[in-house]
C-alpha cells in the first residue's frame, strides 16, 4: 500500500468513526415502551371476514390482514384470536387480533398422513387447512407439524413460521408514527 492510499484509508476510518461517535447513546435511564409477543393487530383489507380460530395472512404488498389461503403475495402471521368481520367495510376500517405463538391443531388436506409428517413444514390450503408443500401452489408456511390425530388432523408449531414473516421487507417511505392504540376488533359468536 503506497503512502497515498494509506492516507486515504486511515481518513475514511476516521470519517466513519466520526460518524458513529455522531449516535448518542443513552445518558440515562429511558422508558421504552413494548407490547406483548403472543398477540398483534392487524388492520384487515376491505370487506374480508376473519373468524376466530383460522389462520390469518397478511397481503405482502399492502399489510392487510385476510384469512389465509394459497395465496400468491401472503404471508401467514397467525391465529386469529376472535372473529374480526370487516365485511362490507373499507380497508383497515377494523384490525384483527392474531396470536402468533403456540401450537394448534388443523385439518390436513392431503393423503396418507403418518406419523412421518411430524417435524415436517405444513402450508396454508386455507384459513384451517394445511398441507405439504408439493400440495399447495404458493407455500405459504404456517408452522412445523408437532403431532398428528388420524390422518385428517396435525398439530402445528406456528411461531417459527410467524417470526419468519415471509422474507424480505422495503421500508416504507412514509414518516407516519406507529399506530399505539389498542387494538380494535369485532367480537362475534
Amino acid at each position: 500500500m503506497g503512502p497515498d492510499l494509506f492516507v486515504i484509508v486511515v481518513a475514511a476510518a476516521g470519517l466513519a468513526v466520526a460518524s458513529m461517535a455522531a449516535l448518542a447513546v443513552l445518558s440515562a435511564d429511558r422508558s421504552t415502551d413494548s407490547a406483548p409477543g403472543n398477540w398483534r393487530d392487524f388492520p384487515m383489507k376491505a370487506d374480508e371476514c376473519c373468524y376466530a380460530g383460522g389462520l390469518v395472512s397478511l397481503l405482502a404488498a399492502t399489510g392487510l390482514a385476510q384469512p389465509s389461503g394459497d395465496d400468491a403475495g401472503t404471508i401467514c402471521m397467525g391465529v386469529a384470536r376472535s372473529r374480526a368481520d370487516n365485511t362490507g367495510g373499507a380497508a383497515s376500517a377494523i384490525n384483527v387480533v392474531v396470536e402468533r405463538r403456540g401450537c394448534f391443531w388443523f385439518d390436513w388436506q392431503g393423503a396418507g398422513l403418518t406419523q412421518a409428517a411430524v417435524g415436517q413444514l405444513a402450508y396454508a390450503v386455507d384459513d384451517h387447512t394445511v398441507d405439504a408443500p408439493d400440495d399447495t401452489s404458493n407455500d405459504v408456511l404456517v408452522g412445523q407439524i408437532v403431532a398428528i390425530s388420524g390422518t385428517s388432523k396435525v398439530l402445528v408449531d406456528i411461531e417459527a413460521a410467524c417470526r419468519a414473516g415471509g422474507g424480505a421487507w422495503t421500508e416504507p417511505t412514509t414518516t407516519a408514527a406507529p399506530t399505539t392504540a389498542e387494538p380494535t376488533t369485532t367480537a362475534g359468536g
